[in-house]
């Protein structure tokens, strides 16, 4: 080989050496920015204040030219919420101020700030809040001497100097949520109250902590807390909550079937009074009534409305005590029946209904012409045997109006709600709130079912029902030892109201024992001519019908 062509190949291979040199230097990753240490001198003081400051290193080659670490300003722990006072926040760098930034957070503010050419920097702040009440009394202090630097730190060493009292020392460092403890650190020996420690390494997303728990007494507590409010928190089921639900569960409950058991009995205290008396003597039986004894009223009272019965009972009434003739008139084959209504002078005083419903059925024509007329009357003639069972103490209000309890009991669910919603925000007694509010809708459903009836339509209403048993007992009725047709018909009005029409009729028709016709032989019902009183049934169950149909079609 020439020495010419040796020469070229060693440059040759030179030039390749300097190419993979070069390639190979610039392959090679730069290094990631480190600090080489942090030390961090923490003070607490008696009165809970906190004193920390903090060296940081930097190596030549440290890279790093801003530095950033997180302080806390709250942490939340078992639904409560502590808010910590960070103040006096200083950086220095060879004895001169750096200015800082601060950038709020969530739980935290990260406080920023350049570097330069400084190889040392000193970090110091104050904190307040950082001593807290544990559940059996003692007092806890936490604190995370250094939190999320934006920079992984080679080494961090320290030491935390607390007032005596200290019963237990932790050093933690890590992630949050999956700390350890830090490399080392220790606490209380040969006199030493101070906490020291080291943590090997630290990269920028862990931070080192400080747990120490002291006797109640020894440091002051500074937290600031408030609690978190969480559904969960604020329907607590548990100690207090649950024993409050349960005593206003239980109280709340038994005064409402109290109050239910007297809106059931409105207030009847047991002892009936009766204003009507059907009574058998010696084979003869007595009808007696007091002046409020009125059909219609009676009625009115059983059903707590005023309907087409109490109406055809009123008018059979008035026909019985003289007031009122009712005439059949005779009508062909085919037609429907027709009745006329003729006033009369009768021995007693009429009540305002009575009046005004005999007006009604008597300006003229017959049943089936007065119909569009009577029902311009029926609203009045309702309102005032409204008012008449007012009157007489039987009810303390009109039964279709709306009962003032009713009232009441809204406000009291309106109440419950906004106590609810105020106990559900601020408290952990939100299912009591609930427990309240239904209380109050069941007491708005019973108040729904109030009813107008005082005690003493009560006590009406039980006497009432002897007087019903004893229309119902066909052997009262099939008695009738001297009995007239008078004292029959006085009878026969109440039946309609409380039962054993058929009973009583079928008496009146009994007392007819010959062949001649009966048109007449009633004071208050006159027939056609050839009318039996064996066609009695028929003729008023015929005028029953009509009447309740065709006179009283109001809504």
């Amino acid at each position: 080989m020439s020495t010419a062509t040796t020469t070229w190949t060693k440059r040759l291979l030179a030039g390749l050496a300097i190419c993979v040199g070069f390639c190979v230097a610039t392959a090679a990753p730069a290094q990631a920015a480190t600090a080489d240490s942090v030390d961090v001198q923490a003070a607490l003081t008696s009165d809970g204040r906190l004193k920390v400051e903090q060296t940081i290193t930097l190596g030549p080659d440290s890279g790093v030219a801003t530095w950033s670490q997180d302080l806390a300003t709250r942490m939340d722990r078992d639904g409560q919420r502590y808010t910590y006072t960070v103040a006096d926040l200083r950086v220095e760098a060879d004895g001169a101020d750096v200015g800082v930034t601060s950038t709020p957070k969530a739980e935290s503010e990260t406080v920023s700030f350049s570097v330069g050419q400084s190889r040392q920097l000193v970090l110091s702040y104050t904190v307040t809040g950082t001593t807290i009440t544990t559940v059996d009394n003692k007092i806890r202090f936490v604190w995370g001497l250094l939190d999320h630097v934006n920079t992984p730190v080679t080494a961090v060493s320290g030491r935390v100097e607390v007032p005596a009292g200290a019963v237990n020392y932790d050093c933690l460092a890590g992630v949050v949520g999956a700390l350890g403890s830090c490399s080392t650190y220790g606490a209380g020996t040969h006199g030493d109250l101070a906490m020291s420690f080291t943590q090997n390494s630290l990269s920028s997303d862990q931070v080192v902590q400080a747990d120490i728990l002291f006797d109640e007494g020894t440091v002051a507590v500074t937290e600031q807390v408030s609690t978190i409010w969480s559904l969960g928190k604020a329907m607590s089921l548990t100690g207090t909550p649950l024993g409050i639900l349960i005593g206003v569960v239980v109280c709340g409950g038994l005064l409402l079937f109290a109050w239910s058991r007297r809106i059931a009995s409105a207030g009847y205290d047991g002892t009936p009074q009766p204003i009507a008396q059907l009574t058998t003597t010696g084979g003869r039986w007595q009808f007696t009534t007091e002046s409020t004894a009125r059909p219609g009223m009676i009625g009115t009272l059983v059903d707590a409305k005023v309907d087409p019965a109490d109406i055809v009972a009123t008018i059979l009434d008035l026909a019985v005590r003289g007031h009122l003739l009712i005439t059949e008139v005779a009508t062909p084959r085919y037609q429907s029946p027709d009745w006329v209504f003729t006033r009369l002078d009768g021995p007693d005083k009429l009540r305002e209904y009575e009046s005004h419903l005999i007006e009604a059925l008597t300006r003229g024509g017959s049943v089936s012409q007065l119909s569009t007329e009577l029902d311009r009357d029926m609203a009045s003639i309702q309102d005032q045997l409204y008012a008449e069972l007012r009157g007489v103490g039987w009810f303390s209000r009109c039964p279709n109006a709306k009962s003032p309890l009713v009232t009441w009991a809204w406000a009291a669910v309106a109440v419950a709600s906004a106590v609810t919603v105020f106990l559900v925000a601020f408290t952990s007694f939100g299912l009591t709130g609930l427990a309240l509010v239904g209380l109050a809708i069941v007491a708005l459903l019973l108040a729904f079912q109030a009813r107008a009836v005082t005690p003493r339509g009560a006590a009406v209403y039980a006497g009432l029902q002897q007087l019903s048993a004893a229309l119902h007992d066909e052997s009262v009725a099939s008695t009738q030892t001297g009995q007239t047709l008078g004292e029959i018909s006085r009878v026969l009005p109440y039946a309609v109201v409380l039962g054993g029409w058929d009973r009583w009729l079928k008496a009146i028709v009994d007392l007819d024992t010959d062949e001649e016709e009966d048109s007449t032989d009633l004071s208050w019902y006159h027939a056609p001519t050839g009318w039996h009183m064996a066609d009695l049934p028929a003729s008023l169950d015929a005028f029953i019908t009509v009447v309740t149909g065709r006179l009283f079609s109001r809504s």
